[in-house]
């Protein structure tokens, strides 16, 4: 699991510095995205990330909230 985690945050970091910031992901236009930014401004922080993440994972698990 650790390393899953490792890769998870290395992309993060990945994607984030394409746009000169380190601590943002630029988002494409998507339902389950605009949910998780929550101060709508386009970007998801690591936290953000995290959650969607949880979602997706959730989601193609087959778990029930």
């Amino acid at each position: 699991m650790e390393a899953a985690i490792g890769v998870l945050v290395s992309q993060f970091k990945a994607y984030a510095g394409r746009d000169g910031s380190s601590d943002f992901v630029k988002r494409p236009h998507c339902h389950l995205m605009d949910s998780l930014d929550e101060n709508r401004e386009g970007e998801l922080t690591f936290l953000e990330f995290w959650l969607l993440i949880g979602r997706l994972a959730n989601q193609h698990g087959g778990f029930h909230q």
